[in-house]
Formats: structure tokens, sequence, C-alpha cells
């Protein structure tokens, strides 16, 4: 008699049960063996008025509980419709909610690390970013589960669409990209929302190289979906790239990104294009490279206040071999990176411009030194030539040199004798006479030109440095 009633009580408990297994679908296909199992979803579903009162572990398994619902409820629509799947894979993560247009917005990209390659013009960047799709078949309502949005416990139970910098068939290849899913959160609504880590890799473009060292290196990510890439839509949300206050180091660079941008491509995929801009926030290198060339170009135009001109010759000797000491600096520094760009850095050039012209007017300087040692002048030279002299020489007293014309003092007391020994000059002295008068005139002239040649000179450097910055 008690066996009799012990199973008709099993018959009772079995036929109530049966709509709930139903509900749920069996244990082996969702995992219910692992520590959640049919009874405890049924307590959960029929006991639960206010998940408040759950404690941590409970709602986990109540979230658990609600997704296996949506899952063994998407599997019967599948399966309805002349499908079906074995106990080893479900519908609802194996298969894209549409097989139309699938909207995928894509917004919050965060930049956590970097690291960039100077030499190789290669950047790699790690972050995390945030994808939101619609899954028609994540839909409930809120007030039979009495809750409005759950947590996905892993990657692996739900279609999760993928991005990829590179095409489908050689991202599986690449060590230097990849993505995780870090949270999957569903509403009520089918709304999906995944936070996605990223690392990704790309090259760039050094096109200001001619600012060096304040040029930019611009680095573009072409993004595509890696599945089921004909269906899926990207959007933007139109907010920048973002970096992470918390993780984010600089290593002595500033870094701004752009707003990310949607468009086709010619085999009609969507590709998410954004880029960063870096730039050299350390001001080492600028200074190692901006005061020798300062030093040279001020020493350049400064050179004319020596008023000796042997002085000055030596002085821009001594220059010449700062610029070439300053070229090998330059090269050791900057040639290493000049093999993706024609361009040539705004500071090589100033010191390339410098270094033209002191060769230039270490010319000029020797010729006019050579010039005024001569003594061989029969002939004055032409008024005009003589008055201009005397005009940039009277105005222009920076390059006058007074040591220059210690020489020619000597020679100014012999074109006028004095009365105490002036009878006693012959006539065959008056030759040399005329000859020296002729030469002061000679030097004088030499003097004015070598005085107009140097100012041209500092004003050609003047209006390249400004035409080249």
């Amino acid at each position: 008699m008690k066996l009799t009633i012990l199973f008709l009580s099993f018959i009772a408990h079995f036929c109530t049960s049966q709509p709930f297994f139903h509900l749920v679908g069996p244990s082996s296909l969702f995992g219910l063996n692992n520590g959640i199992n049919a009874i405890e979803c049924k307590k959960y579903f029929e006991n639960v008025t206010d998940i408040e009162s759950l404690n941590h572990h409970e709602f986990a398994a109540f979230e658990h509980c609600v997704f296996y619902f949506l899952a063994n409820r998407a599997q019967q629509q599948v399966g309805s419709q002349g499908f079906h799947f074995g106990s080893a894979i479900h519908p609802i993560a194996s298969m894209p909610p549409t097989y139309n247009d699938l909207r995928l917005s894509v917004s919050k990209i965060t930049i956590q690390h970097f690291h960039l390659n100077e030499f190789m013009r290669d950047l790699n960047i790690a972050g995390y970013l945030e994808l939101r799709w619609n899954d028609e078949r994540l839909k409930w309502d809120p007030q039979q589960f009495k809750v409005q949005q759950i947590r996905i416990a892993s990657a692996n139970h739900l279609w999760v669409p993928f991005l990829t910098g590179q095409g489908y068939e050689t991202a599986l290849r690449n060590d230097y990209e990849s993505m995780e899913v870090r949270r999957i959160d569903v509403r009520n609504t089918g709304n999906v929302t995944a936070i996605v880590g990223f690392k990704f890799a790309t090259f760039c473009d050094d096109t200001d190289f001619k600012h060096f060292p304040d040029d930019i290196y611009r680095c573009c990510f072409y993004l595509e979906p890696m599945n089921q890439r004909s269906i899926v839509r990207l959007i933007s949300d139109g907010q920048p790239v973002f970096t992470d206050p918390k993780y984010f180091r600089d290593y002595g660079w500033t870094l701004s990104g752009t707003v990310p941008l949607v468009y086709m491509d010619p085999s009609n995929v969507t590709q998410l294009n954004f880029c960063l801009n870096l730039q050299r926030s350390s001001s080492s290198l600028k200074t190692e490279l901006r005061i020798p060339a300062w030093s040279c170009g001020i020493l350049f135009l400064f050179v004319p206040i020596f008023t000796n001109i042997r002085i000055q010759l030596i002085t821009k000797l001594f220059l010449l071999l700062l610029q070439f000491f300053t070229l090998l600096l330059f090269t050791n520094r900057v040639s290493p990176q000049l093999g993706s760009t024609a361009n040539t850095p705004t500071i090589l050039q100033v010191l390339e411009l410098g270094l033209v012209l002191n060769v230039i007017s270490i010319i000029c300087t020797f010729c006019v030194l050579a010039l005024t040692k001569l003594r061989i002048y029969n002939q004055p030279p032409w008024d005009i030539m003589i008055n201009a002299s005397n005009l940039i020489n009277r105005f222009i007293y920076i390059f006058e040199s007074a040591s220059d014309y210690q020489d020619l003092e000597a020679l100014e007391l012999q074109k006028d004798p004095a009365a105490d020994g002036a009878q006693l000059i012959n006539a065959s002295k008056k030759p040399p006479l005329v000859d020296n008068r002729f030469r002061s005139d000679w030097v004088g002239c030499f003097l004015a030109f070598h005085a107009v040649a140097i100012s041209i000179l500092s004003l050609a450097f003047l209006l390249g440095f400004v035409f080249i910055r």
C-alpha cells in the first residue's frame, strides 16, 4: 500500500514538473548538472519575488536560469523551422540573431597601453571597447523573472561579433591582434552590451617629419567584422578615442585620438577607421638638437663684431668645426629615422643653410684679407668706389677693422712729409708714396666690399630661416 502511494506521488510530481522541464530543456544541454539543476531553477522562478533579497551566489544562479530559459526557447524556435542541433551546441551561441543587416555599435574605444617602435614605424595598442547589438532571442518579460538585466557568465554561451584589423583569412594567424570578451550584459529588451578587450597593431605615417623633433606620428587602424562580415553593419557613436587614466602611461608621448568613422569598402564590408596622433612630450631631445643649432646660428650672425678680419676668419673656421660636429650629432640622432620619408627636418635645413653660408663667408673673408696685403696697386680706384667705400665704412662701424689700418697709418704719414724730415726725402722715393696712397684707397674699398658681403650673407641667413620655418 505504501509503495502504491509513493508511486502515485511520484507520477503527480512528474506531471506538475513536466512543463518546467520542458521550459528549461534537458540539463545536459545547458550544463544544469554543473551546480545548477532544474529543481533549483524551479525554486527561483516560483518563490523569488524580490531579487534584491538574493545573495551574490544566489543571484548568479538566478541569472543562469534566466539565460537557460532563453537558450531553450531559442532552440525550440529553430527546431520548429526544421533545424535540429545536437546536445553539444545550441543556436543562441552558434547562429547570429538575424541574417539580415545586423547593426553593431562600436563605442568607448579606450587605450590602456601602447608601444611605438620609432624606427620601424609600428604601433601596438591594448585596451577595450564596447559593442552593442540587439538579439531578439534574448527578450523576456520583466514581470515574469523580476529582473531587467542579467550578466552572461561565459562568452561561449552567446553569439558575439568580434572585430579584426585584417581579413578573416589572416586574422587568426596574426600574433599582434587579439580580442577577448571581458563582460556581457543583456537587457530584457534584447539589447546586448559587451566589453571587449583588444590588442591591435599597425604602421604609422610620419609625413610631418619636416618638424622633427616636434613631428606627429599618425597611426590609423581599420577594423572590420571577423565573422558574418556580409551582414554586420558597424556604427560609430561619434566619440573620440579615450585613454584610461588608471593604466595609461604616456612614456614621453602625447597621444590624441580621432573620432571613428565608418565606411564601406569595395567588397561590401563595413570598416571602422580611427587614428591616433603621437607627438613627443619630452624636451630632452628637443634641447639636445636645438642648442647646437641655435648656437651656430647666433655665432654666425655675431662674427662681424670682431673688428679684426683675421679674428673673424679664425672665428668662422671655429664655427665651421662646430657645424661639422653638430652635423655628426644630427646624423646620429636623425638619420636612422629618415627611411620612410623624403622630408628633411627644419632644424637640419637651418644647419645646412648656416654651413653653406659660413663657407661662402670664409671664402669671402679670406679673399679680402689676401687683397689687403697686396702692394701692386699702380692705379687708383674709381671715384665712385672711393666715395661708396667711405660712406659704407663710416656708417657700418661694426665691420671696420682698426688693426687693418695700423700699417696704413704709417703710409698716410708718408703721403704728407713732416717739416722736420721732409727735405731729406729724395725723388726716388716718390713712386712708392703714390703706390702707398693708392693701396690705402683700395684697402678701404675691399673692407667696404667685405662689409656688404657679410651683410648680404647675414640677411640671407635670416630670410632663409624665416622661409624654412
